[in-house]
């Protein structure tokens, strides 16, 4: 049932996404860091397929790659310090008191209060920063290979490839959302663990592994 749940969110994603929306809805912090998971990776796809050696479209490429990995140190901190601090408290309360409160507030606008709280503003607002850099560099490729190529995040965008794109980026976190509830119903893992699972697999992937099929599991 709960396998059932996750695909039925994550189809219904897809439908605002492909249907002439720009951004997935805001439902939390998590639904946030989605958002810029699925963005950034899908441009870096792209973006590396390009083997034009033209100086001009080199010279923006490598300002993508440059942008996302900036961004990627972000996301990483961001997560990685998130899930330390629950870790030293031995509780989700840290982590449910931003989800709420990044369920009323966008990244780029969000100054959560509080001595464990108030840390994580600042830190959010230099992911959608960062994120706003890559869209616009991104912007500026587009240009220089003068091709338009459509993304999921696209108005209007449809196809084969943005189909293809969101399900290649879609299957990796429904099958972690899955891994996660079978491990806690085998090793009865702490919801602090099961936390810090999930944010781990926000982390951006590093731009040589995009694209890659995953390999497939070897039977017993």
């Amino acid at each position: 049932m709960k396998k059932v749940v996750i695909l039925f969110v994550f189809c219904s994603l897809f439908n605002h996404i492909t249907w002439g929306q720009s951004s997935m809805p805001n439902i939390g912090l998590v639904s946030q860091l989605v958002q810029v998971k699925y963005e950034a990776e899908n441009i870096v796809s792209q973006v590396s397929q390009d083997t034009s050696t033209a100086a001009q479209i080199q010279a923006s490429k490598q300002i993508v790659l440059k942008t996302y990995n900036e961004l990627r140190m972000q996301v990483d901190a961001v997560v990685l310090q998130l899930g330390a601090d629950m870790q030293v408290k031995g509780s989700v309360r840290l982590f449910k008191k931003l989800n709420k409160y990044y369920s009323k507030h966008l990244l780029m606008d969000g100054d959560p209060q509080g001595k464990s709280l108030s840390k994580y503003g600042p830190a959010f607002r230099r992911i959608y920063v960062l994120n706003s850099e890559l869209q616009q560099a991104n912007k500026q490729w587009t240009l220089a290979t003068n091709n338009k190529k459509p993304t999921i995040f696209d108005k209007g965008a449809a196809g084969d490839k943005g189909v293809d794109a969101f399900v290649s980026g879609a299957l990796p976190v429904i099958e972690l959302g899955w891994t996660i509830i079978k491990e806690w119903k085998a090793a009865n893992q702490s919801k602090v663990e099961g936390i810090v699972t999930l944010l781990d697999g926000l982390r951006l992937t590093a731009p040589q592994d995009l694209g890659k099929k995953p390999e497939a599991k070897k039977e017993d």
